[in-house]
This record gives C-alpha cells, structure tokens and sequence, in this order.
C-alpha cells in the first residue's frame, strides 16, 4: 500500500520545472476553460493534450516552459500539494501524521496538506507557504461548484493514484460528480495504450 505525505514543518519544495506534472489532467472550472479557449478539452474539462517525445503532454508546453505560466489554472499552482480537511482522514481511518501541519482557517475545521513524493521538486528550495496552498484549494473548490460539481474529499483517491503510479492524475484525494445531464466525456480515438499507461483510459488528444 502506498504511503500518503504530508507537509510538516520539514517539507521543502522548489519546482524543478521538469515539466512532468504537465502529463497530468487538471479539472478545471467554468471560469478556466473560457479563459484557456481552443486550449481546453471541454469533453474531460482539462487542458489538451499531445503526444510528444513518446508522452501526452500539455499543448500549452512549449519546449520546457508553459505558455501560459502566469496564468496558469489554479490546481497547476498547487501542485504537489492539496489541502484536506483532517476529518476526512478521521473518518475513514488513514493515519495522519503527528508532524503535519494543521490550517485552521477563521477558526473553521483544520486542514492538513498532503503531496506528491515523486515530484523532483521535493526536498529542494524552502517550506512552501500551507495557507496559499489552502487558498489554491479552497478558490478550486468554489470554483467547481459554481460549475455545478460537486466536489468530495477522498483520502483513498490518492492511495489509489500512487499505487497506479499515476499519481494525481486527474487531482488528488478529489472526487467530482458530474452535475446532471452534463455531456459525456469524449473517447481518444489514437494510441490507447499509451493513454492506458497513464492510468487515464479514453482521454480526448491531439494528434502526434
């Protein structure tokens, strides 16, 4: 079973700009998707992809830089990390760490932040700030339900995408439910195994 990571006042993070986090599908909002145009897959709500050097990538990477980096959609910003409220992992039994750091924003219930240990940022620069990485969470989640989603924490998400080495594939520990009569997501029609391998089957792309 994989691990799940918190942030405790240990963790450091600078981002390597590898690009690796751009094969990811990140669920965007109302708001993104007329922001990013042409540039989003409205059928899976996420940014297009295309195959590159033998991986589906961003189309909005070009080379090793993002096109669109400072305004890039809001779970782009958070990642490696998300913020779940502690008592989503209470209630199903995952144990949290004694070293967490716990947000308690104006009083409400505390939040914890968990990320993606395969990220090469991880372990380098300085202690990412917990409330942005709250702020990024809770803005998404607003977002999503002015969309009509609903939007759930799910520890066991994660657990699952680690162990599919497709970690946060499509977002961490969230759980989306479509709102109803929304249209189906739209089937890849090329190189399915290589979408398979990711974890992601039928996710529309480009072309090579």
């Amino acid at each position: 079973m994989a691990e799940l990571k918190f942030l405790t006042p240990s963790t450091k993070f600078r981002c390597a700009r590898c690009t690796r986090c751009c094969s990811l599908d990140v669920m965007l909002s109302d708001r993104e998707l007329g922001r990013l145009g042409a540039s989003a897959d409205r059928g899976w709500r996420t940014t297009r992809k295309s195959f590159r050097g033998g991986r589906l990538v961003c189309s909005l990477l070009e080379g090793e830089a993002c096109t669109i980096y400072k305004d890039r959609p809001i779970l782009c910003r958070a990642f490696p990390f998300i913020a779940i409220p502690e008592s989503e992992f209470l209630e199903t039994g995952f144990e949290v760490d004694p070293n967490a750091i716990r947000v308690n924003p104006s009083g409400t219930e505390a939040y914890v932040i968990i990320y993606d240990p395969g990220c090469p940022g991880i372990g380098q620069g300085d202690p990412p700030d917990p409330n942005e990485i709250l702020d990024l969470t809770i803005r998404h989640l607003r977002e999503m339900s002015e969309t009509g989603w609903t939007v759930q924490s799910r520890p066991s998400s994660v657990l699952l995408c680690l162990e599919l080495n497709a970690c946060l594939g499509k977002i961490p520990a969230l759980e989306y439910d479509q709102p109803e009569g929304s249209a189906d997501h739209e089937v890849c029609c090329h190189d399915s195994n290589a979408v398979e391998d990711r974890g992601v089957v039928g996710r529309k792309c480009d072309p090579p």
